[in-house]
């Protein structure tokens, strides 16, 4: 059994071995272009493949620093929150209260009330205009 014959089914790295092993059987044969061809496929394969194999290592260092800053993120956040004094807080709800209800007095209701009547209003003279107009359009067509 020759090498030529010796190929396989296997991992990436077999694959490229089984192919140099493919391109040094013509390498002394009429395909020599196209076994130089054959090997710069192989170098720019085997490139892409450590480049690859590159990024997943970053990838996995990524994901480990993102895992490390939620961490983080969280124990500060909780020793914050823990050293915010209770009363801190309420007081902070209370003044918020009490600036929704002095914005609230300050709204003139009759002039909102007299606004949405004149917009009641409106609408109501439209609707009518439109039923006026279909049946104009109506004893047109007759």
């Amino acid at each position: 059994m020759n090498n030529c014959s010796d190929i396989n089914a296997g991992s990436i790295d077999e694959d490229i071995e089984r192919l140099e092993k493919i391109s040094k059987c013509f390498t002394y044969s009429m395909w020599s272009e196209d076994t130089s061809a054959l090997r710069r496929i192989l170098q720019d394969y085997t490139r892409q493949k450590q480049i690859n194999e590159e990024h997943q290592k970053i990838n996995g260092e990524l994901r480990k620093k993102v895992k490390e800053l939620i961490k983080e993120k969280q124990e500060l956040t909780s020793s914050l929150l823990d050293s915010i004094p209770i009363q801190k807080i309420e007081d902070m709800f209370e003044e918020s209260q009490k600036l929704y209800e002095k914005k609230l007095k300050e709204i003139d209701f009759e002039e909102l009330k007299s606004i949405s009547l004149n917009i009641f209003e409106g609408i109501k003279i439209e609707v009518e205009r439109d039923l006026l107009r279909r049946l104009l359009q109506e004893s047109e067509d007759k």
